[in-house]
């Protein structure tokens, strides 16, 4: 696939947009309002998934991804993306946008819309700060890959998380010994156990459960765990992830819990020229400024069924398929967007990928993966479900 890079550099009035690939470069000139607008659209559009019955979201995510898109790719860099998709063999992209603002984070890049299609479905999307700290690449020359799930829900308990936990730890078991595999679910996921295993370093975390966004004091959003003992909640702030980061290697993340890649927006008028609160946007990107390569995020509320589909459809497409990790992201924001009479219309949009590293993998290329046993496949016979689905009211993960 052909590489197509967008960098956005904004300058007191008007910001800079470069676009490069193999077929040339291209510049044009936005004005900053023009930013500021798709900002504050894109903060509307997160208070419409709150309430996607009181509005007509699709259409609200359309209008937006044209305005978008229009708005960006324009005149000389528009020649030279439709010539590079031309030039690609595939017809696809791998698109790496880079914000030289952190509070550009905030527009909902990937609903860019074009010729009726979004760019999330048809073309490969990374987000790719700028960010001085090298990346942690995950380290070939341990003999195992570390892998670390925690699945938690201190406050609805297991029924939310219980599908999700279950399919990762099977697909995982693909691996037999040649991972060093370790799993907290629940009453396990205590705050102390959870950094006892990311001070080892992991080359691969995955988190399921709820995410709080503290739009006052950003650094201290978190995640909900449990504290020293299953009768007491813990929270896993911003602050801790990003020290962990630092001093230890953590690798990629998945952060499958609300708003975690979610930018606070001032009620006052958004300007791009303020520097007050642009070193730190969300969680995501506190990680990936800390020296983690990639990470899967959530850009605003998503339900319970679309969580742990496109959970199933991520680790899938790269384990048994072999895939890339935007890829991956990709297929899993299709298969949320076809089975969205299931969900709400705006799931498919929650997914966030970052990455500071053209090297999109998890480190699992050179390991066996063998499907495991399943005699229901064999038999051809439905799974019995074993535990209940969350009521309607709790499918939005808080």
């Amino acid at each position: 696939m052909a590489l197509f890079e967008i960098k956005i550099v904004p300058s007191e009035k008007e910001s800079v947009i470069l676009a490069e690939s193999n077929f040339g470069e291209a510049t044009i000139q936005v004005p900053n309002v023009f930013l500021e607008e798709m900002i504050n659209k894109s903060e509307q559009l997160r208070e419409s998934h709150k309430k996607p019955d009181l509005c007509n979201l699709k259409e609200e995510m359309i209008n937006f991804g044209i305005r978008l898109f229009s708005g960006i790719i324009k005149g000389d860099i528009l020649t030279l993306f439709n010539r590079t998709i031309g030039g690609s063999l595939e017809g696809q992209l791998d698109i790496r946008l880079m914000l030289g603002k952190a509070k550009l984070n905030a527009i909902q890049w990937e609903l860019m819309h074009y010729r009726k299609e979004y760019i999330g479905f048809r073309h490969n999307f990374v987000r790719h700060p700028f960010v001085a700290r090298p990346a942690n690449i995950p380290q070939r020359e341990r003999k195992k890959l570390r892998v670390l799930a925690v699945c938690v829900d201190p406050l609805f308990g297991e029924s939310g998380i219980h599908e999700e936990h279950q399919n990762l730890c099977e697909i995982l078991q693909g691996y037999g010994d040649s991972i060093n595999f370790t799993s907290l679910y629940q009453e396990e996921a205590t705050l102390d156990n959870i950094k006892d295993c990311l001070f080892e370093g992991v080359d691969i975390w995955h988190f399921t459960g709820h995410g709080h966004f503290n739009s006052k004091d950003i650094i201290e959003s978190y995640l909900l765990t449990w504290g020293r003992s299953s009768r007491d909640t813990g929270l896993l702030s911003i602050r801790t992830l990003a020290t962990l980061a630092v001093s230890q290697s953590i690798g990629f993340c998945y952060l499958n819990a609300c708003n975690t890649a979610r930018e606070s927006i001032s009620k006052n008028k958004i300007t791009l020229n303020e520097t007050q609160g642009d070193s730190l946007v969300n969680m995501a990107h506190g990680l990936i400024e800390a020296g983690a390569p990639l990470v899967v995020a959530t850009n605003h509320e998503i339900t319970i069924w679309a969580a742990t589909v496109f959970s199933r459809r991520f680790y899938k497409s790269i384990i048994k398929y072999g895939n890339r990790v935007d890829q991956a992201v990709r297929q899993g924001r299709a298969e949320l967007y076809i089975d969205s009479e299931r969900g709400y219309a705006g799931d498919w949009s929650s997914p966030v990928l970052y990455g500071r590293s053209q090297y999109m993998g998890l480190g699992l290329e050179a390991l066996e993966w063998r499907e495991s046993f399943d005699l229901f496949r064999v038999r051809n016979v439905e799974k019995p479900v074993l535990h209940e689905t969350a009521p309607e009211e709790d499918q939005i993960i808080l």
